[in-house]
């Protein structure tokens, strides 16, 4: 079999309420198998240029930048899960030619044109939870959140310390970063579809059915359902993500020789 493009960069970029240490085990899955290539955790909310105070487009600019200090020319594979996911489409809308790969997990491309009522609607929701993140009673919050419908049938994120955040700038996500707020990201998904891995759970109905609405016109998309996960895949089946993305890499982008 052959090997990898050489100098690999994976850059990883964790969901709302998130951290780095969320890629931990599917990192350790793919060192084996890959390394001597680089890996970087991006704790995004703890840099300003890349914190939820800066817009979509201003955290893409600031975003190659910050890739291009850390890595030079060397090519890079982006991995994101939910925001995560979010934040490197508008990357890929923006300079997709920076990139050589970019794995979407449980990622929400936007609202079509005719969803305005539906967009209003996540709109006055984020504005919501985002009050409830600056100023509710933390262990009550983080057990409301992990009860919403959308999480249904995953096991809940890794203990959530209220110390090991800034709750200022996770209410500033859920508004500036609002889905409602990205444009809808769809045609992104049609012009790169070839450079895009696409990972949903198995129990994520919501996403399965956006998948197959996705794939009608992106059918030279890489996808993956992983098995026994829901919506949170990275807690769900890191083990499985992490295969994914290895099955994937060796297939798109292998590079003959020894």
């Amino acid at each position: 079999m052959g090997k990898l493009v050489e100098n690999l960069s994976f850059v990883f970029l964790h969901g709302f309420l998130g951290q780095p240490s969320d890629w931990d085990p599917i990192i350790a899955d793919l060192q084996k198998e890959f390394p001597e290539h680089s890996y970087l955790a991006l704790d995004y909310f703890a840099q300003p240029p890349l914190s939820p105070k800066v817009d979509f487009d201003l955290w893409t600019e600031n975003f190659i930048n910050t890739l291009g200090a850390e890595f030079g020319d060397k090519p890079i594979v982006l991995v994101g899960y939910s925001l995560g996911g979010r934040l490197i489409l508008n990357a890929l809308r923006a300079q997709s030619d920076r990139f050589q790969f970019a794995f979407l997990i449980s990622t929400n491309p936007g609202f079509l044109d005719t969803q305005a009522e539906e967009k209003e609607k996540r709109w006055q929701h984020d504005q919501q939870w985002a009050e409830r993140f600056l100023t509710g009673d933390w262990e009550q919050v983080v057990r409301e959140w992990n009860a919403q419908p959308v999480f249904a049938g995953s096991r809940n994120e890794p203990e959530r310390i209220e110390s090991q955040f800034r709750r200022d700038l996770l209410a500033k996500a859920l508004t500036q970063w609002s889905v409602s707020h990205q444009p809808d990201l769809r045609s992104v998904l049609f012009r790169e579809q070839k450079k895009i891995g696409w990972i949903v759970g198995d129990l994520d109905k919501k996403y399965i059915q956006l998948t197959k609405e996705i794939f009608k016109d992106c059918a030279d998309m890489t996808y993956h359902i992983c098995p026994n996960s829901s919506h949170r895949v990275l807690v769900d089946n890191p083990n499985e993500v992490a295969r994914s993305i290895s099955r994937t890499l060796r297939k798109v982008i292998l590079k003959s020789g020894s």
